[in-house]
């Protein structure tokens, strides 16, 4: 849309909407992200509440406002004619697939060159071993860092490093961790002081781990399973002052805990290739289609009036200062959540998720392709990790 047709009153209007929208959904992005590192409670469904965010806070702006989301790509093309037929959601699912994959087979094949050549000039080496595509249950991945509660053991895994963590309760003098694996052997990285260990007499044997106070140990393993055990000088550990991963999710809730007796209780957690389809699904659901609706759809749609004008693109019409301006947007938020400067790159594929989304006239194409995009890049972060 051409600038130049819309009053100044309304064009003042739309862009005080993009501005109030932008930063009530980027605040409460990081507000949430922060309790739920803190809250273990909220950490399962904090991506749910952000999704859901992210789809409803503009779709229900409009719809107030008695604006259409399908002009904005939002639940289907947005330049059908009323005479149209009423596209199907799965012909639409298959359109936008097929659209998703065409564009994966151009740019995945120079992405992969790309990433080979900067890791290798950081100098990482390809590990196209199994552990390398395989990965730790969702549930257990990620080092904690917050503060224990009393009387809590946390283990985590990411990649080939395994961290556990304890806080003794009240009363208690001492605690005795037995930690196996299937596999692979464990070699030690870092401990806290006090700490003692006796390392196994064979490969498939417990490391024992005591120690008087608090602390930590940080392993490293190839192995595919983990197996966790731990009792204070009275009695084997509840499965309930287990917790698992970044979070510290409730170990009995979330993994298979096996009893034999007072002395075994057992907390597994493994390294599996089901996350494959479980994290595109996540991806997709919760990341690529409400990212795409709100960024794409609501914000591109809106700066498309408001900034620059359209011109043909590779054959479709496409507004570069918009889509850069909401690139910039997109990328700014991803930095406000995770402070980390290589977060910004992902201004360079939202130009292309913004040229899906004016090519193909919806917001689903993009999405798909965005939740491939996450799942290629934590294939090759798997790659590129181990060393």
């Amino acid at each position: 849309m051409i600038t130049d047709e819309l009053t100044r009153e309304e064009r003042s209007r739309r862009w005080r909407e993009v501005i109030m929208i932008y930063l009530i959904m980027t605040i409460g992005t990081v507000v949430v992200d922060q309790l739920a590192s803190i809250w273990s409670a909220l950490a399962s469904v904090s991506v749910l509440i952000i999704a859901l965010g992210f789809i409803f806070l503009p779709t229900e702006w409009l719809i107030a406002r008695g604006e259409s989301p399908r002009k904005f790509g939002i639940g289907g093309k947005s330049n059908r004619l009323a005479t149209d037929d009423i596209e199907t959601a799965q012909r639409r699912a298959w359109r936008s697939t097929k659209q998703a994959l065409w564009i994966s087979l151009l740019i995945f094949p120079l992405f992969i060159a790309g990433t080979h050549l900067w890791r290798t000039w950081e100098g990482r080496e390809a590990t196209l071993e199994q552990r390398a595509f395989a990965r730790w249950e969702e549930s257990a991945r990620g080092f904690s860092h917050r503060p224990l509660s009393p009387g809590e053991v946390n283990l985590g895994a990411s990649a080939d490093r395994v961290r556990l963590r304890w806080k003794l309760e009240p009363g208690e003098e001492q605690i005795t961790h037995r930690l196996r694996t299937k596999g692979a052997k464990l070699k030690l990285i870092s401990k806290s002081q006090r700490v003692r260990l006796s390392r196994p007499s064979t490969p498939q044997g417990p490391w024992l781990i005591t120690a008087p106070s608090s602390g930590f140990i940080t392993l490293k393993t190839e192995a595919s399973t983990l197996i966790l055990s731990s009792e204070n000088e009275r009695a084997a550990l509840s499965s309930g002052r287990y917790s698992i991963g970044e979070y510290g999710t409730a170990a009995n809730e979330n993994i298979e805990v096996n009893t034999a007796g007072e002395k075994n209780t057992e907390v597994r957690v493994e390294r599996h290739f089901e996350w494959l389809w479980s994290i595109f699904l996540m991806q997709l659901f919760l990341v690529g289609l409400p990212e795409e609706i709100f960024y794409r759809g609501y914000l591109q749609t809106r700066l498309d009036s408001l900034v620059g004008q359209d011109r043909t693109v590779f054959g479709a019409l496409f507004n570069w200062k918009s889509t850069i301006l909401c690139s910039v947007l997109f990328a700014l938020a991803h930095l406000a959540t995770i402070h980390n400067p290589a977060r910004l790159a992902v201004f360079f594929p939202s130009l292309l998720f913004g040229w899906m989304r004016r090519a193909y006239h919806d917001t689903l194409s993009p999405a798909i392709f965005h939740a491939l995009c996450n799942v290629l890049s934590q294939l090759l972060w798997g790659v590129y990790a181990l060393h």
